[in-house]
């Protein structure tokens, strides 16, 4: 409960016993039992004063039972002993008596000057429209009858008498046009204008039924006017709510402790008065408000201010004010009781009536949370208010990141709500994002930074009594975009969006640290500084370079890796790692720093180029193997062989370096061997310098992209076989073939040389077995061979061997049975040349003979020419110009067929006579 009315006495101790009061305006009436009238003022200003401004003793005989006031006509009227006066309020003389009113118990009466201005806080229907009147109504029941009369200032007239099947026990009127009456069998309806009587009927039962009546004689019933066209009835202690149809206008009823004497409704409350107490209850809720205690109290009239009269002592209630009310009940933690009151009441806008809701709403919610640990109802709360997601975050102090802060942290359970809270918000704020962005907004250079703690907008909902910290960065950003006020929203959905990444990282790092680092690896807007000081308090390290990785930040996350490897698990694998996702645009970075790994571990660090950067240009390329060859020759091979022999790049540049880099292993190693031996076959305790050279002769017989001009140039003394393979691309057999015979001294390697270069189809290399041929016979001339040697080479390659030539070459003293076999197979192909030459020359007749059919086809083709031919390009008649025909018979113009492109099967063939072809 809480105060809605303060209690003010204004008349206290009477030596009077107070029968019935009055009031109007500043003034009020008091009846006593002895017939006396007593008139007092009230002044407001400068100070409370109420004075005596007239007595009356013996204004009536007997005591006076009842007062009232007709302001319009300016009458006050008495019922005294069953008897009926009307006074002027000016002298209280009497206007005239109503003998026809005499025994008259009960009146009521209808005042348009009171009617006309309905309270500011009147939350029933819309009010009928206002007549311009200056008299009142005047209903006086007598026995079985209610006496009608007008009342002016000049007179008074009666309008109608009207009978009822019963005494009337309270009389109200409703409107000008409708009393309402409550008789003994139940409540009624009176139409002023037909007399009619309809007995009021609640959802198909009698009113009395929904009352629930005792048998037997009851109490008086008791009629309370509520809004314009609705009416409170009740007996004992049950009263309802009905309109003029008899529905119950309101789902419950109203439980008094005791029957009240009297009901008013001072909207949004109806004031009950019972016995030493008034009630006062809300009349949407039913609840009892207020209960104020005052002894013996008997008489409640409204007026300016409700008046309470006992015997002696009459008050007055005094109505708070409804801000007062408000703050009243949010003072003591009855948010839901705000509530009510402020849907009760009626607002200049209904914008405003909204803002106070939300507004009661969010402290209850806030209240909630911390006192009660409804943390789920709470952020619900604020989530259905829109509230922002500044006002959800500071009923968590702990995440606020105030340096004053000393309480404890925020529960389990309170934490798991705001997570899932702050993930929707993700998802909303970043809808928001998107569209400012696909809108063309792009972000301000500089957002607000979080200091001492998170800050709320000027709209947040928030504890009046709580202190927030200034929002002086982010009110100076949006003060600049004031005159685009989209501009602004979207700065403010990005510090909204940084925000609530920021505490949500908080969130997880509290209930679920294993959500950190897949939080982190995607698209965030969490707040650098605060995320760093946070990660490096928790030790997540591999989260921190996660969160560089996102926001871009690549130098500082190289930067940590490469200068505290200490506080990473493997922390050359970790830049390895980095440094291939990438993108080619930050090579600067890779290069500079894939240094410190390479220096680490160069076996893993060399993984940094041949893992990844595939697809790149030949600068590119170029660049990483200048920056290899920088740190070592060895790195910059084994990248040069990823390039050459897995991803297949055929730059000349890649292949000569290589080769260049093998050659200068080689001389490193040119201690370990001579350089003039052969290569060895076996693979057995291989030296370093073995295994390079094999390894460079591999490479130079299976490579065709390197220039060997320039690499012979560049070999040392030696290498015989590496220089044969060279020498053989530049197709110097003769060369070669010497430093097989003379250098290496190995004719079976000389004839494999010749295997492999053999080509007929290659004048320059046809005669290979030849130029071989002459080396041995220049041996022989030395006595170095034998004779035997010769014939059986020539023996064995007579078939590669030019038989005239190698005849002219051959030694004195050969007979033809020396040469039998090297004729054989000389002459086997010669016969295979010229068979050779018979099927190609029979193949090329073929093919001629079958152009000519063709050609006499075409031309014996035969094309009539007609008035209705058109050519099919330009669609004009062919007439007598010349003309072309296409293979499928269609015709045209030869000057549209000039320039047409043509296949082998679609050729045109051009007739000078424009008749026939």
């Amino acid at each position: 409960m809480y105060h809605a009315y303060t209690v003010q006495p204004i008349v206290d101790n009477l030596p009077l016993k107070i029968q019935a009061i009055d009031t109007a305006d500043d003034r009020f009436y008091i009846g006593t039992a002895d017939g006396s009238l007593l008139v007092y003022g009230v002044e407001e200003e400068p100070s409370f004063e109420v004075t005596l401004l007239d007595a009356k003793k013996g204004f009536s005989k007997k005591p006076i039972d009842l007062l009232g006031i007709a302001p319009s006509a300016g009458n006050l009227i008495v019922i005294s002993d069953g008897q009926v006066t009307i006074h002027s309020l000016e002298d209280l003389s009497i206007y005239t008596p109503i003998p026809k009113a005499k025994g008259a118990t009960l009146f009521a009466v209808w005042s348009y000057m009171a009617e006309a201005i309905p309270h500011e806080s009147e939350v029933s229907d819309t009010p009928p429209p206002l007549v311009a009147k200056t008299a009142d109504l005047l209903c006086l029941s007598v026995k079985k009858k209610l006496l009608l009369y007008n009342l002016e200032s000049d007179g008074m007239a009666e309008i109608k008498e009207i009978n009822l099947p019963d005494r009337p026990q309270s009389v109200l009127w409703l409107a000008p046009e409708r009393i309402v009456v409550a008789l003994q069998k139940g409540f009624f309806s009176v139409d002023v204008n037909t007399g009619l009587t309809k007995e009021l009927i609640a959802k198909g039962q009698s009113l009395m039924q929904s009352l629930a009546p005792v048998v037997g004689r009851m109490e008086k019933p008791m009629l309370a006017r509520v809004g314009y066209d609705k009416v409170l009835v009740g007996r004992d202690e049950s009263s309802v709510v009905v309109n003029m149809k008899g529905e119950v206008a309101h789902e419950t009823g109203i439980s008094w402790s005791t029957m009240p004497t009297c009901v008013l409704h001072a909207p949004p409350y109806l004031v009950g008065l019972t016995t030493n107490h008034v009630q006062v209850r809300s009349l949407r809720t039913k609840e009892i408000v207020q209960s104020i205690n005052l002894p013996s109290v008997h008489t409640m009239v409204p007026g300016p201010t409700i008046l309470v009269a006992s015997n002696t002592s009459i008050w007055r209630l005094l109505p708070l004010d409804f801000e007062d009310q408000i703050e009243q009940l949010i003072s003591a933690n009855q948010y839901l009781d705000a509530q009510a009151l402020i849907e009760d009441l009626e607002f200049p806008t209904e914008e405003d009536k909204i803002a106070n809701i939300v507004r009661v709403r969010g402290l209850y919610a806030h209240h909630i949370f911390t006192a009660e640990r409804k943390y789920e109802e709470a952020v619900n709360i604020l989530e259905e208010l829109k509230a922002s997601p500044i006002d959800v975050i500071n009923l968590y102090p702990d995440l606020m990141g105030q340096k004053d802060y000393v309480g404890p942290p925020s529960e389990r359970k309170a934490l798991l709500v705001l997570m899932d809270y702050l993930t929707s918000q993700r998802a909303v704020l970043g809808k928001y994002r998107q569209e400012f962005e696909h809108a063309g907004f792009t972000p301000p250079e500089i957002l607000p930074e979080e200091h001492e703690g998170l800050q709320s907008f000027p709209d947040a909902m928030s504890d009046p009594s709580a202190v927030w910290p200034p929002i002086a960065e982010l009110t100076a950003v949006l003060k600049q975009h004031e005159d685009n006020p989209d501009y602004a929203s979207y700065i403010e959905t990005l510090y909204l969006s940084r925000l609530v990444d920021t505490t949500l990282l908080k969130v997880y790092l509290s209930v679920n640290d294993a959500l950190v680092g897949i939080f982190l690896r995607v698209p965030n807007q969490c707040e650098l500084n605060e995320s760093e000081k946070l990660l490096l308090l928790y030790k997540k390290y591999n989260e921190l370079i996660d969160l560089y990785r996102g926001k871009g930040l690549h130098r500082k996350a190289l930067d940590f890796i490469s200068q505290k490897p200490d506080l990473l698990k493997s922390a050359v694998q970790q830049l390895v790692t980095y440094l291939q996702r990438l993108a080619v645009g930050d090579l600067d970075l890779v290069i500079e720093y894939s240094s410190w790994a390479l220096e680490q571990n160069p076996a893993l660090g060399i993984k940094i180029f041949t893992e990844q950067y595939d697809e790149i240009d030949f600068e590119t390329r170029q660049r990483i193997t200048d920056h290899l060859q920088h740190i070592s020759s060895d790195l910059s091979t084994l990248y040069l062989e990823h390039l050459i022999h897995e991803l297949r790049d055929p730059s000349p540049d890649f292949h000569d370096r290589l080769i260049h880099n093998y050659l200068a292993d080689i001389k490193n190693r040119a201690n370990e061997g001579s350089l003039l031996d052969p290569i060895p076959h076996s693979s057995q305790s291989e030296s370093e310098l073995v295994e390079f050279r094999r390894k460079l002769h591999t490479f130079l017989e299976s490579s065709t992209h390197y220039r060997a001009d320039i690499i012979l140039k560049q070999l040392p003394d030696g290498l015989w076989e590496e220089r044969c393979v060279l020498l053989s691309r530049l197709k110097w057999h003769e060369e070669a073939l010497n430093i097989h015979i003379y250098k290496l001294q190995n004719s079976n390697m000389a004839e494999q040389y010749c295997q492999r270069h053999f080509s007929r189809d290659d004048p320059l290399s046809q005669s290979v077995y030849l130029i071989l041929l002459k080396l041995y016979l220049a041996l022989l001339a030395d006595g170095m061979l034998d004779l035997p040697f010769i014939v059986g080479f020539m023996s064995r390659y007579g078939s590669y061997l030019d038989l005239l030539e190698s005849l002219d070459a051959a030694p004195k003293g050969l007979t033809v049975s020396d040469l039998g076999q090297f004729f054989e197979k000389s002459l086997h192909q010669l016969h295979r040349s010229w068979h050779m030459d018979e099927v190609v020359k029979n193949l090329l007749l073929a093919q001629r003979l079958q152009v000519h059919e063709k050609l006499l086809y075409y031309q014996s083709r035969r094309v009539v020419i007609t008035e209705e031919n058109m050519c099919s390009k330009c669609l004009k008649r062919i007439g007598n110009s010349v003309f072309a025909c296409l293979p499928d018979g269609t015709v045209l113009h030869a000057y549209c067929a000039k320039g047409r492109e043509t296949t082998d099967g679609d050729r045109t063939a051009v007739a000078a006579n424009p008749r026939s072809l």
